[in-house]
């Protein structure tokens, strides 16, 4: 601060009015950095609520999905007549399959047993019944109307 000469009142005048603008800026300065420190911590606050409201919100809507697909899962499964149709008819065309594929293996076992016989001089009992054996369970696991095909 610049001194004047003493005796002139107006340089008295303006010291003070300086020493008042002093302690005021630093009056303003202080309520500045109160205000910036409290606005941070007010951001602070505001975020902390933000991600609390946001995890809230994403629990509320975790609950509300479970909600819905445990009611979903409770429900009856509903399928149209006609799948239903077309899945009995590929159960059928599988079961066909299934059962002349079970035809074919019969059939190359009795031709096995008719080869092993012919093939062998002294035909052995023991083999043949065990072949005999194994054709009936065969037969067993097939529907009288496949028998017919034999």
């Amino acid at each position: 601060m610049m001194r004047f000469p003493e005796g002139d009142e107006r340089v008295e005048e303006i010291q003070k009015q300086m020493a008042y603008l002093a302690w005021r800026k630093n009056q303003v300065e202080g309520k500045i950095r109160k205000f910036t420190v409290n606005a941070k911590r007010h951001d602070e606050v505001n975020t902390l609520k933000q991600i609390q409201v946001s995890m809230d919100s994403h629990a509320k809507k975790n609950q509300w999905t479970e909600e819905i697909v445990t009611d979903e899962l409770s429900k009856p499964l509903e399928l149209s007549r006609q799948y239903l149709l077309d899945f009995e008819e590929m159960q059928k065309k599988k079961e066909n399959a299934d059962e002349i594929t079970t035809l074919h293996h019969i059939k190359a076992i009795q031709e096995t047993v008719t080869r092993a016989a012919a093939s062998v001089n002294a035909v052995n009992p023991e083999v043949i019944r065990s072949m005999k054996v194994l054709e009936r369970s065969l037969q067993k696991s097939i529907s009288p109307k496949k028998k017919n095909r034999l």
